[in-house]
């Protein structure tokens, strides 16, 4: 069965007190699915009538079946135009390569986390604990070499249309 037949809907998940029409919360992550009512003139096909709906997904850590799921539920959102990806693709489970792939081949803009940083040696080992650089060091070995420029890749921050700004973990700070 492929992740978008997934008999979920969107309002039968829980949201943790993070309810409205545009929240989901899944395998304990809230997924915001908002509205941005500015247009886009980078790039015309994602605005329609001067709106543009986006899904934000952040700390996927390496967990391919739950990115899975929640690209099959942003898919089945029809007006969901754009995919930003607010950083910490990898670390902590065991499919950093697979979930690398699923972000390219779901064209989702991404932005890189402290855990990208470390397996990109853009941040050293004094930044995590012990147990975290373990596995930096077990991506490292486990994704190719354009996975790697992938994460290489990520900015630091993006600003869509320069309305709004996006990052991840403590604004000035790119080593949280």
């Amino acid at each position: 069965m492929a992740v978008s037949e997934l008999p979920l809907r969107k309002e039968s998940l829980p949201t943790m007190g993070l309810e409205g029409p545009r929240t989901v919360l899944l395998f304990g992550v809230p997924i915001l699915l908002e509205e941005w009512t500015k247009s886009y003139p980078q790039d015309h096909r994602l605005v329609k009538h001067g709106r543009m709906k986006f899904a934000l997904i952040s700390d996927i850590h390496a967990n391919a079946a739950a990115l899975k799921i929640v690209l099959g539920l942003i898919k089945a959102q029809d007006s969901i135009e754009r995919i930003y990806c607010l950083g910490d693709v990898v670390g902590f489970h065991t499919s950093p390569g697979e979930c690398i792939d699923l972000l390219e081949e779901h064209r989702v803009a991404c932005i890189a986390g402290n855990h990208d940083r470390g397996v990109t040696g853009q941040l050293g080992e004094e930044k995590f604990p012990w147990e975290c650089w373990e596995g930096i060091q077990w991506t490292r070995k486990n994704i190719n070499t354009r996975q790697l420029k992938f994460l290489e890749s990520l900015p630091s921050q993006t600003v869509p249309e320069r309305q709004l700004l996006m990052m991840h973990g403590i604004f000035g700070d790119p080593h949280h």
